[in-house]
């Protein structure tokens, strides 16, 4: 079934269409898409929405096979259509399915995802009206999250990249600790400069390394920082 569309959102190789109940394009998702690793033969984006981060994924590594999984069924049917109409259709995939009943036949190379959050009622930063709906009505436990990344991830060479409020840090460390994954980037998200952070940037491993540390700032003096356009070029049509 072809979703009703809102509105859309272009880049500069690919459009993704809008749909009322699915979250839009947003900065957290383009900021994730573009920073995180995408190597290997096979990424996987999980809670997928749109279908942006997937999409992000497949110009980023023209090699790999690209598959994009979400619970709600609007949002895998808009994901599919976006996936289907772009430049990369013939090796990405969009299905339906929780986080916690995939289990594919083969593990992922790289796998991104934007997470909900995992305490309703805390500091929601969104503001979309579709993006609110989708946060509040998905539960999923930090620790059941990172247990399915443990089980899809690649042993060894595997990389998970996420996006997270920037209070889930400590909660974030505790279940991978618990789960047998490691930190091996984290990169602090400052949207003004002399603020301080609202997300973090983190990659996962499943065996320990040692952790890169940085900081993106977006703005400073009322413009987009040389870091922020320079992580975008060839994205955004307008940086």
């Amino acid at each position: 079934m072809t979703p009703v569309f809102a509105n859309s959102f272009s880049c500069h190789q690919f459009t993704v269409k809008h749909a009322e109940g699915v979250a839009k394009v947003s900065t957290d998702a383009m900021l994730l898409g573009c920073w995180a690793k995408v190597s290997g033969s096979r990424i996987l984006d999980l809670g997928t929405g749109s279908g942006i981060i997937a999409l992000l994924a497949a110009q980023r590594n023209p090699n790999a096979r690209v598959f994009a999984i979400d619970h709600l069924e609007e949002a895998a049917e808009l994901a599919s259509f976006n996936l289907a109409h772009s430049p990369w259709s013939d090796r990405m995939v969009a299905i339906k399915s929780s986080i916690q009943a995939y289990f594919p036949e083969n593990s992922y190379d790289a796998l991104l995802c934007n997470p909900p959050f995992f305490q309703p009622g805390k500091a929601l930063l969104a503001v979309d009206q579709g993006r609110l709906n989708e946060r509040h009505a998905v539960a999923l436990p930090m620790s059941e999250l990172i247990s399915a990344i443990h089980r899809l991830l690649t042993p060894v060479s595997g990389r998970a990249s996420l996006i997270l409020p920037v209070q889930n840090q400590h909660e974030l460390l505790e279940t991978t600790r618990d789960q047998g994954l490691y930190l091996s980037r984290l990169t602090e998200v400052i949207t003004v400069a002399g603020k301080t952070p609202e997300r973090i940037l983190v990659e996962l491993s499943p065996v320990e390394v040692l952790c890169e540390e940085s900081t993106f700032v977006i703005k400073q003096n009322g413009d987009y920082t040389p870091q922020y356009k320079a992580l975008f070029e060839g994205f955004y049509l307008h940086v």
